[in-house]
C-alpha cells in the first residue's frame, strides 16, 4: 500500500517536492503511513497514526531501525514532555 500512495503522488505530480505530504491514517492507514514514511522520508513533512495495533516486526529489522531514527529526529526538534514523551 505504501508504494500505492507513492504512485498516486507520482501520478499527480507531488513526489517531486521534497515534504510534500501530510499523513493521517487510522488502523491499518496508520501502518501503511507509518511504512510509507520509513521508505520514503524525504517526501514526509508530517506524520499523525491513530489506533494502528502493534505487530512483530522482528523479521523487518530495518523497519525498526528507521522508526528509531524518525523518533530520534522528532525529539531533536524540540521539547515533547508534553506529550508524555
Amino acid at each position: 500500500m505504501a508504494y500505492d500512495l507513492l504512485a498516486y503522488l507520482k501520478e499527480h505530480g507531488l513526489a517531486d517536492q521534497e515534504k510534500c505530504v501530510s499523513l493521517v491514517g487510522h488502523s491499518m492507514g496508520g501502518k501503511t503511513a507509518m511504512t510509507f514514511a520509513s521508505l520514503f522520508p524525504e517526501l514526509v513533512h508530517q506524520l499523525v497514526s491513530l489506533d494502528a495495533p502493534p505487530v512483530c516486526r522482528l523479521s523487518y529489522p530495518q523497519l525498526n531501525t528507521v522508526t528509531e531514527q524518525l523518533i530520534d529526529s522528532a525529539y531533536a526538534m524540540g521539547d515533547l514532555s508534553h506529550m508524555g514523551l
